[in-house]
């Protein structure tokens, strides 16, 4: 049923005559004529005292309820357009869309969201669809805008530290890795030299006349190669 309509309905249950509603409202009795014939919107500002009239809360007018009761409520119309901006916003919608949505101009809606005007009630009802709240709300407290998202450009540094660190490491293991191999190598190419010595220095000539050189010669070897052993260990690891 269309607002206006539920609203002569109640009217008509109350036995008020246009007349009588119009004196209430402040409208003329051709004025109640035109909104109840769908040909002209309602104040919003006028939506309390209309609902105290007819003994309907606000929601009862949203919901078009069947059995009605005057509920006091808030109504704070500032709220409104600080409600309609925030939860667009959240919803991720821009005002062209729910302009196009709610069947407005976006200036219009503009105008709304900067409290420069406010929409009539008919209008406030469609927001209130698109937005997906309930109609209490919107002139009652303040619903508060999705939280914004930090700035990308604010992680910067430390993405390029991280990069930094990371080149350096490659860089690092570029030219060192090559050095520790050609180390390892050298030392283990040693022991083979100083096992030739050994070999040498232990012939029975020289071990017959000369018993006392053959220990220390084999004795440097064992040690050299013992330290060859722990650099190629460290090399791996």
């Amino acid at each position: 049923m269309e607002f206006a309509k539920y609203v002569a309905s109640l009217r008509k249950k109350k036995g008020m005559s246009q007349k009588e509603l119009a004196d209430i409202l402040g409208f003329t009795p051709q004025g109640i004529s035109r909104f109840e014939s769908l040909d002209s919107a309602f104040d919003l500002s006028l939506v309390p005292l209309l609902c105290k009239t007819l003994d309907c809360s606000l929601n009862d007018l949203y919901t078009r309820a069947d059995d009605p009761k005057y509920v006091s409520f808030p109504f704070d119309v500032n709220l409104l357009a600080q409600n309609v901006r925030d939860m667009r916003i959240k919803k991720g919608l821009s005002q062209a869309t729910l302009a196009s949505a709610v069947g407005i101009t976006e200036r219009s809606l503009r105008a709304y969201e900067r409290g420069d005007a406010n929409p009539s009630y008919q209008v406030t009802e469609k927001i209130v669809v698109e937005l997906g709240v309930d109609i209490d709300y919107l002139f009652v407290m303040h619903l508060d805008a999705i939280p914004q998202a930090t700035p990308t450009k604010r992680r910067r540094p430390f993405a390029l530290a991280y990069a930094g660190v990371g080149l350096a490491v490659v860089i690092g293991l570029s030219i060192g890795l090559p050095i520790a191999l050609q180390a390892r190598n050298r030392v283990l190419n040693e022991p083979s030299s100083s096992n030739k010595s050994v070999s040498d220095s232990s012939s029975p000539t020289e071990s017959s006349s000369e018993p006392s050189n053959s220990q220390p010669t084999l004795s440097a070897s064992a040690d050299m190669h013992d330290a060859s052993i722990e650099l190629t260990y460290f090399v791996k690891d």
